[in-house]
């Protein structure tokens, strides 16, 4: 391990394009995810912080391949939360590239932080829960991945997505439009919101039909689930709103829904107008 570690030391200074090179970097690869299950915590402490630092630049992904990366990192999961944090941040980085991102959504990556995202629920301070909901972020701008999410084609179809929006709901409280005269939120707040990246996961679901349905169902839960979102377009934190914009326009596509949208029971057009018109009162001449 230290021959392996004076190697790395100097692994940004060494790099070029040929092909013995890329032999010894795909050897280094898979000699160092390999102590990622390493029974030792400062073994697999020290691992996961320079497999970070590769993730760090793109040019490395490709020695990833046909390592057992996805798997290592999933199990660190579920270890103490320094390495669970760095796993995540290697999951943000790696599912950039579209070989190890395939994995990822084949091994059920979506579901596991779907799982663990809902268990940090009571829990908002928690470090992993904004890695979390940012690599469920990267994962769900595609669709299969949107599709495992929403559960299509199973008896609990729509569960997580639920989950999901009740997490979203019950970290921040609902925001009046008195206090929305502050789009302008300060970057501090942005930062302590944990959960605020969820909004980035309702809004790529909703590129998919089941989860349109979901949201504009006049039967079921999806006119709740709707209504209880809307308000969140005057919410401090640019993240959560911009999300959800986005999740009202993808709805807005659905022509059939166009009537109930702006009847009195959604009221749509007063929130896609209120900040546009402000908080300012106005004179009985206007």
């Amino acid at each position: 391990y230290v021959h392996l570690l004076h190697f790395i030391q100097n692994t940004p200074n060494n790099m070029s394009n040929n092909s013995d090179d890329d032999k010894n970097y795909e050897k280094l690869m898979i000699q160092l995810v390999t102590f990622l299950k390493d029974d030792k915590v400062e073994m697999r402490n020290s691992a996961i912080e320079h497999i970070k630092a590769f993730t760090a630049q793109n040019i490395y992904f490709k020695y990833f391949y046909g390592t057992e990366i996805v798997e290592n990192l999933i199990k660190l999961l579920a270890d103490i939360k320094a390495i669970a944090r760095n796993a995540l941040v290697c999951i943000i980085n790696l599912s950039q590239d579209d070989i190890i991102r395939n994995e990822m959504i084949k091994l059920k990556l979506v579901s596991i932080l779907c799982d663990q995202i809902c268990d940090f629920k009571n829990a908002k301070d928690n470090p992993l829960v904004q890695p979390a909901c940012m690599a469920l972020s990267n994962l769900t701008r595609f669709e299969e991945a949107c599709k495992i999410l929403m559960q299509e084609g199973s008896k609990i179809q729509g569960l997580y997505f639920c989950k999901l929006i009740d997490c979203f709901v019950k970290s921040s409280p609902i925001p009046s439009t008195s206090s929305s005269s502050s789009s302008s939120s300060s970057s501090s707040s942005n930062s302590k919101d944990n959960f605020s990246w969820l909004a980035t996961v309702l809004l790529n679901a909703s590129q998919i039909e089941s989860t349109r349905r979901e949201l504009l169902n006049q039967q079921g839960n999806g006119r709740k689930l709707l209504t209880i979102l809307l308000p969140y377009l005057f919410h401090e934190n640019k993240v959560r709103r911009n999300g959800i914009i986005g999740l009202i326009k993808n709805c807005c596509f659905v022509m059939t829904e166009h009537d109930w949208l702006i009847s009195d029971e959604v009221d749509i057009l007063y929130y896609l107008l209120y900040p546009l018109i402000g908080s300012d009162p106005f004179s009985k001449q206007v």
